[in-house]
């Protein structure tokens, strides 16, 4: 007799939302790319700095913005300079050579008299107060060596105050003197003795309450009568000044402060000194493409004007490559040490001009070279010594085409010597003035071969007309403009000269910085660098929503990355299917908008360094709220809740991630190793405390290690999609555990004593933490730190995350699963996740209601277990949730991929209450299909290896009785497979076992299966989760389960995936029972894809005919095929059922560097049953079966009848669609499976 089949699909949450799957070539599954490969990679930019090398910039003095025109116009300081008054515009020419300070002051020991009328003068010793000269040495700071490894790897080394084996930077030697506190310098100091002992500093005692961090008079011990040291000012008709705190290094009790000094003196005492400082950490953390140039040609030296255009990025372990970026770091490092160190006279390095506009134009046509028509010349030495130079601009086949290119002119101040280009630039910007430096930048801005984008920054100097800002107008900007005249006398030197460099920024698409001491250089170059690196990437991930159907209250939300910083955010928008205030991209262009918001993400900095990434349309985003609770207490992170795994099976697995004792308070042994690992040799306890402040979230963290510098505290998303918990919903039946006088609590009890828990938002992120955030807020509740995370490998584990060095490293990579369990005779909620490429584990949650736990310590007892076993590889496969006939709840998943124990594949079946029958923890299926992998060394991503692994399962209820009956699911070498979940007769328990008699019921090939195997180099990798639904036309007892299976093949795993262009397909298997096993493509009847021209260009349609099925060893029909249609294409998203309709989204990645979506995709839309388009699926487009995506697909969601689609852009893409005919399905029940 036929019998209907009421077939439920097993959920892990109603929450819809989208994991981006995986996929393969042969040689499976090949070494797994540690970054997303759907982000954009980018063309590396190509940075020239213009760094200044005159005569300038061996001052020693720098008068502080902030007070720059008020201390020259003081009368305490002499009012003469060469027999003219020092106010006005000539007082901002003094600021800059540091003539109202002695310019060179360090070399001279000034006057200490006690008889006023010495004549000693207060300027010579105000010149040693940091409180107006930001080069003086300040005893509050701590000053090391310029950062660098260019010796034979060793760093250069702290200065000593008695000089021994003491080795000065570029590879000049410093000699040891006879006498203790003298040595003999080399060049540029010309082996002049100096007597450091004699040295003489100041004490700025800056008072609190009275503009703190500003100097005010009195602060550095002027007129203080009681003090016994005098001096008096030029004027000696005034009274008698008196000065305190004035002390000699010799005196200095303490060989540290000695050395501290010395420090000071050899790498920071002069503006080159502080500029070398700053850009060699610039240097050391690009990973780009970076050449130097100075103002100067130094044509007579090896140095030429610099270094050419070289990669950099050291950080990328490739071999020889690597090394060659590495030595060109090292050479560029080398360079930047040499400027200003190779002359053996004073003539030649301290009497060179500052010849901004011709330095300019040799960057700029640096760029230009080989380019048509020209517009002025390039120095033949520039760059290189006499060489001829070629354009560092990549070729096209690299990316040469959308390569962006900065220049980064960076001096001491405005131009002393306004050396004409050699080309004729004209007024290019209509301010009346010809070959300005502005007028400079907008020629080559302008250029669309090139595109150059100019920054500036300047040192010393600050003008009094204000620095500009993003709210300025162009009439402001324009009011400033220098006059041609006064561009062209540098005699004037004044703020007008200066304003041409904020003009060259403008001009050129930049940013203008100013700064005035080592910290504000500093910021300026970081500044400049990150703006640079969001000209050069960015991208997102998944979405979710809060309902099954478009309501009141209706909440989308989506996950986010920022390659640029490695940081995310979740974004929230409210939705309500209807008109938003941005018109939406849609898949057709003939659709109207759905209502889907669009992302405009708009960076906003915030305190304590801390930058949000605000979307105009968004209700919350994390990034910002989470940055905003960690400053309303710094030091604490905000008081997040930060909790842990210790794996402790006695007490309890919960721990507060917190240093509280020596030994971390109750961190697991694995993890504090870890934490420690990079910790100095006697300061582990320390550093402890400080990495795990650090992790936590601590903004106001200051103590003696050096952590990566971080404008976020949430890390990046990316194969973790956003899940909403709120209200209990699953589908089960109220008394699925019974409904005698023992039970609890019927399952309709617990949804209404749940009803209004806090709804919460739960993401992965690649900040070694799962995120909680409040659904309606975005406050984070609590962050989980799995144990499976740590190590003490180089370049992994939690320590890793506060290295300076850090690259892009996943983490808790994979979307958690939700669901009710019932445990302990008590209904609960348990999430249960993976870590994805982030580790081999899974760790499980009781969230049953965390948003009612006030305490950290009460937030880590949800924390239940972390399972890890020999055969589970990386945990890409996502668990799902159910009951088994035998009353046991659990969590369903495949083994994952690279499997180092023997490379197999493996289905895993955990107990959630720790304990199933006879005790065992957890079962196991496999290996699957015996011995079909290839293990070499132990090592499943070495290149001889070929490996299995199983990827994510699809859970059934074949009764509907709430109870898991068969699960599906496919591996790397194309095998789908079908596991019965059956009662063992013997013992009384379920017992999973491989249906089909242990062989798959589907191999997907390219060729013909040899012994029921694929060929290895025929293989279609299956990476996502298959969709099943009854087979509403076979019935039959004979044929049950009468289910169709569909899914689609390929994988996006490594680097190498990104270029496959094997043929990948979509199958739909009609699985007819256990005698109908090992099916192949030949079983299948094929239809057709096809692009559609005209006005319809974009879509696709579908041609075949309806599937005649027949259950039969020979010429027996099984389902339907289509072969994908571009070159590359894959499935790695999973498809999805809905109505009549199957829903595949396509990703095809594209080998053109310059695309910025990475590649495209299609949304396909099919008949379940016959492979064809049965209706108008998308409104008003007949014999429309798909559309083209204009960048890689992360994900889909469905929402009643409309398609969320986001891509790898961040965009979200919305299309209407009807389920089935006549009407659209209102039909709420369904969820996308992952």
């Amino acid at each position: 007799m036929n019998k209907s089949i009421r077939l439920k699909l097993f959920q892990g949450s109603i929450a819809l939302s989208i994991l981006l799957s995986v996929s393969s070539s042969y040689a499976g599954p090949g070494i797994i790319s540690k970054s997303p490969l759907f982000a954009a990679s980018g063309v590396p930019a190509n940075i020239l700095f213009v760094v200044d090398d005159s005569g300038s910039m061996w001052r020693q003095a720098t008068v502080r913005n902030e007070i720059q025109k008020d201390v020259y116009t003081d009368a305490r300081f002499s009012a003469v300079k060469d027999g003219r008054n020092v106010t006005g515009e000539r007082a901002f020419a003094e600021q800059y050579w540091g003539t109202g300070l002695n310019a060179s002051f360090i070399t001279r020991t000034p006057d200490v008299v006690t008889d006023p009328d010495s004549g000693a003068i207060i300027k010579e010793v105000m010149r040693l107060c940091p409180g107006i000269n930001s080069l003086a040495y300040d005893p509050g700071k701590k000053y090391s060596a310029w950062r660098s490894e260019i010796f034979n790897g060793d760093p250069l080394y702290e200065a000593n105050y008695y000089y021994e084996d003491l080795v000065y930077p570029v590879d000049n030697p410093v000699t040891t003197a006879n006498e203790e506190g003298l040595l003999t310098l080399a060049p540029p100091y010309h082996n002049r003795t100096e007597d450091i002992s004699k040295h003489q500093y100041l004490l700025w005692e800056d008072q609190p309450g009275v503009g703190e961090g500003t100097f005010q008079w009195g602060e550095c011990g002027i007129f203080n009568p009681d003090k016994s040291i005098k001096y008096i000012d030029d004027d000696t008709s005034k009274a008698p000044a008196y000065i305190s705190k004035l002390i000699t290094v010799g005196n200095l009790p303490t060989d540290a402060e000695k050395d501290n000094y010395t420090n000071w003196f050899f790498y920071y005492r002069d503006r080159a000194s502080i500029f070398k400082h700053v850009l060699a950490d610039v240097f050391h953390d690009l990973d780009t493409r970076v050449g130097i140039a100075t103002i100067n040609s130094n044509a007579e030296s090896s140095l030429g004007w610099g270094m050419e255009m070289a990669n950099v990025n050291d950080s990328i372990p490739v071999s020889v490559e690597q090394a060659q970026r590495l030595a060109n770091k090292k050479k560029l490092l080398k360079v930047l040490f040499d400027i200003g160190s190779v002359y053996q006279n004073d003539a030649n390095t301290r009497g060179r001009g500052t010849s901004l506009r011709r330095a300019f134009e040799n960057a700029g046509q640096y760029y230009r070279l080989g380019m048509t028509p020209s517009n002025g010349t390039l120095d033949d030495d520039f760059i290189t010594d006499g060489q001829p130079s070629t354009s560092p601009i990549l070729p096209s086949n690299k990316g040469g085409a959308c390569q962006k290119n900065f220049t980064v002119l960076a001096t001491d101040g405005f131009s002393n010597d306004y050396a004409s280009p050699n080309g004729s630039y004209g007024d290019l910007d209509g301010d009346s003035v010809d070959n300005s430096l502005g007028d400079i930048a907008k020629y080559f801005s302008d250029d669309t071969k090139l595109n150059m984008i100019t920054h500036t920054l300047s040192f010393g100097l600050a003008g009094d007309k204000g620095i500009p800002s993003d709210n300025w107008t162009e009439a402001q900007y324009n009011a400033y403009w220098p006059t041609e005249a006064e561009l062209n006398n540098w005699e004037d030197e004044d703020e007008d000269t200066l304003y041409d460099l904020v003009h060259a920024a403008y001009n050129g698409g930049g940013e203008y910085l100013s700064a005035s001491d080592l910290e504000t250089l500093k910021e300026g170059f970081e500044k400049i660098i990150n703006a640079i690196k969001t000209k050069t990437a960015g991208s997102a991930s998944a979405v979710s929503f809060n309902s099954a159907s478009i309501a009141a209250d209706t909440y989308l939300y989506q996950g986010w990355f920022d390659g640029t910083d490695w940081s995310g955010d979740v974004l929230a928008y409210e939705y309500n299917g209807g008109s938003v205030p941005t018109p939406v991209p849609t898949v057709s262009p003939s659709v109207a908008p759905t209502g889907v918001p669009t992302p405009q993400p708009t960076p906003i900095p915030s305190a304590a360094g801390c930058i949000s990434l605000k979307h105009a349309n968004a209700k919350w985003n994390a990034k910002e709220r989470l940055c905003s609770q960690a400053l309303t207490d710094p030091a604490s992170g905000g008081g997040r809740k930060v909790i842990t795994s210790n794996g402790d099976t006695l007490n309890g697995p919960g721990a507060v991630f917190r240093y509280s004792s020596a030994t971390a308070g109750e961190l697991a042994s694995a993890q504090i190793a870890d934490l420690i690992s990079k910790a100095p040799s006697g300061s582990e306890q320390a550093y402890l405390e400080d990495v795990i402040a650090y992790l936590r979230g601590d903004t106001a963290l200051s103590g003696s290690f050096t952590f990566r510098s971080r404008i976020s505290l949430l890390g990046d998303i990316v194969h973790s999609g956003p899940q909403y918990v709120g209200k209990p919903r699953a589908n089960y039946p109220n008394f699925i555990e019974g409904n005698d006088a023992n039970l609890k609590q019927p399952y309709f009890d617990f949804v209404k004593a749940r009803a209004s828990r806090t709804p919460i938002v739960y993401v992965g992120a690649n900040d070694g933490m799962l995120h909680a955030f409040n659904a309606k807020t975005g406050t984070e509740l609590f962050a989980y730190i799995p144990l499976a995370v740590s190590s003490t490998e180089a370049k992994a584990g939690l320590h890793y995350l506060a290295q300076p060095t850090y690259e892009h490293l996943p983490y808790v990579d994979a979307t958690p699963t939700v669901g009710d369990v019932y445990i302990d005779n008590d209904w609960k909620t348990y999430l249960v996740g993976g870590l994805g490429r982030g580790g081999k584990g899974i760790y499980l949650l009781d969230i049953t209601d965390p948003g009612s736990i006030g305490t950290e310590n009460g937030m880590a007892a949800i924390v239940k277990e972390e399972f890890t076993d020999q055969h589970l590889g990386y945990t890409f496969s996502r668990p799902q949730i159910a009951k088994l006939n035998d009353g046991e709840w659990v969590a369903v998943f495949g083994n994952g991929y690279t499997n180092n124990t023997d490379g197999e594949a493996y289905l895993y079946v955990l107990y959630l209450d720790g304990s199933g029958p006879g005790g065992s923890r957890f079962q196991k299926v496999g290996p699957l299909g015996g011995n079909l992998a290839t293990l070499v060394g132990g090592d499943c991503e070495n290149s001889s290896s070929d490996c299995n692994g199983l990827s994510s399962p699809t859970l059934l209820d074949l009764n509907s009785d709430g109870k898991l009956d068969r699960v599906y699911a496919g591996d790397i070498l194309g095998n789908m497979w079908a596991f019965d979940f059956n009662i063992d007769a013997s013992s009384g328990t379920v017992v999973p076992k491989v249906a089909h008699g242990g062989k798959p019921l589907f191999t997907a090939c390219n060729s013909a299966l040899a012994n029921g195997v694929c060929p290895a180099a025929s293989r279609q990798a299956i990476t996502v989760k298959p969709v099943v639904t009854a087979h509403e036309a076979q019935r039959s007892a004979a044929t049950a389960p009468n289910l169709m299976v569909m899914f689609g093949t390929g994988q996006f795993l490594t680097e190498l995936d990104k270029t496959n262009t094997d043929q990948q397909n979509l199958y739909a298997v009609w699985d007819a029972g256990e005698q109908y096993g090992s099916l192949d493509a030949s079983d299948l009847q094929a239809a057709t894809l096809s692009n559609i021209g005209g006005s319809t260009a974009g879509a696709l349609s579908v041609s075949g005919s309806k599937v005649p099925y027949n259950a039969s060893s020979v010429g027996g029909v099984f389902g339907w095929k289509i072969s994908l249609i571009d070159t590359g294409e894959r499935l790695v998203v999973s498809p999805y059922a809905i109505g009549e309709i199957v829903l595949f989204l396509t990703t095809t990645p594209t080998s053109n560097i310059c695309d910025s979506g990475g590649g495209k995709g299609h949304l396909i839309a099919l008949d379940i049953i016959d492979g064809v388009l049965p209706f108008t699926v998308f409104p008003n487009q007949t014999g429309v079966a798909g559309f083209d995506i204009n960048a890689l697909p992360g994900g889909m969601a469905v929402l009643d009848n409309t398609v969320v689609i986001s891509d790898a852009t961040g965009n979200l893409l919305g299309e209407k669609a009807f389920w089935q005919k006549p009407r659209p399905s209102r039909r709420s029940s369904w969820s996308i499976q992952k």
